[in-house]
């Protein structure tokens, strides 16, 4: 009886083993960092990332041993400044101007846009937006 209790127990616990060593191990990676972008959009410009629309933030290599899921959960401190102007004219009528900014965020994979929930164009996510409109009626002030 002995026996086929021990026989039982390690037939059991082994079997156990044998599962875990078929479970694939997690991998995770991070990456930190700060970047501050200028893109003046009434103006050519010659820097890469006024030119393109895209700056690298971040970037960071994993390597899995067979095909799998990977899970990308930016997280983004964002912050944006826009300098709306509006001038005086001669006429005294209104003046309106309107400044606009916005940060997406897309995850290249291979160097190419990933296709993913909930970007599956391949164009980004919206992670901040701004549109400000100042119309002034300066009048014969400032012209």
């Amino acid at each position: 009886m002995k026996t086929l209790l021990a026989t039982a127990c390690l037939v059991f616990f082994g079997h156990q083993i044998v599962l875990a060593q078929s479970t694939p191990s997690s991998k995770a990676v991070a990456a930190i960092n700060a970047v501050s972008v200028s893109c003046p959009s009434s103006s050519t410009t010659t820097k890469t990332s006024c030119s393109t629309g895209w700056v690298n933030v971040m970037s960071a290599q994993i390597k899995t041993s067979n095909v799998a899921d990977l899970f990308v959960s930016p997280s983004l401190v964002t912050g944006l400044f826009t300098s709306t102007q509006v001038k005086g004219n001669g006429s005294g009528s209104t003046s309106s101007a309107t400044s606009m900014g916005g940060v997406q965020v897309r995850v290249l994979l291979d160097g190419r846009p990933g296709f993913a929930y909930p970007d599956t164009s391949g164009d980004g996510v919206t992670f901040d937006q701004r549109i400000q409109t100042l119309t002034a009626n300066l009048g014969f002030i400032f012209t």
